[in-house]
């Protein structure tokens, strides 16, 4: 169970248990927690005691929307737990679904999908997407759709920009403009909070107030 999750009360037990966990030879507990460690400390979900427990080698990885190009290795190894002969295949059509879907649920939604595949696809060699949840096909779609709402507005976007003649712009002038104003709202749906703007983001907090800060300091000029 997460930790983060668990009540101080049972974080404390947790602690207690652990000099018992030592004592028996145990050398390494591995924890995970999707927006880092010492954020949750900062939000006040775990004890800083377990923080600094824990504080020995902390590992930041990308959630798995950042990661497509390992969803195909991770299938394999998903797949290799339930069927240890090796014998299934994933389609070209399938791996490229599952890589232009947003995962939400992170791994664990990544390996549900896989097991329901395997059941799906019983007697089949070849896993297609025949074989995907009907949820999921129809999460993927709401995705490409969104993704084709954003293509078409940001391609507006883009052509209004250049009106003004392409010799006065650059890259880095469209990715301030753009990240600003993404920023602006998305700092506005979380009333206005860059601490829980930058929790829901899995975004460190001095980062996400440097970038607020330097947009700021650009609209002002």
């Amino acid at each position: 169970e997460d930790l983060v999750l668990l009540s101080r009360g049972v974080q404390t037990e947790f602690l207690s248990s652990l000099d018992g966990l030592e004592s028996s030879g145990t050398r390494f507990v591995v924890i995970a927690d999707e927006g880092g460690l010492r954020e949750s400390v900062l939000a006040e979900k775990l004890l800083p005691e377990l923080y600094y427990r824990f504080q020995v080698l902390e590992v930041s990885l990308p959630c798995l929307r950042e990661r497509g190009e390992d969803i195909p290795a991770l299938v394999s190894y998903f797949i290799g737990e339930r069927d240890s002969g090796g014998r299934k295949e994933i389609s070209d059509e399938l791996v490229a679904i599952l890589q232009g879907y947003d995962w939400p649920g992170n791994l664990r939604e990544l390996r549900n999908v896989v097991n329901y595949l395997l059941v799906a696809g019983a007697g089949h060699q070849m896993l297609t997407s025949a074989h995907l949840p009907p949820s999921f096909l129809e999460g993927a779609s709401r995705t490409a759709q969104a993704g084709d709402f954003l293509d078409r507005h940001l391609a507006e976007w883009i052509d209004k920009a250049f009106e003004g003649g392409e010799s006065s712009l650059s890259y880095r002038d469209l990715h301030d403009e753009l990240e600003g104003r993404l920023l602006s709202i998305l700092l506005e749906r979380y009333d206005n909070k860059p601490s829980r703007l930058a929790e829901a983001l899995s975004m460190n907090r001095v980062t996400l107030r440097k970038k607020l800060k330097s947009h700021e300091e650009r609209n002002a000029t």
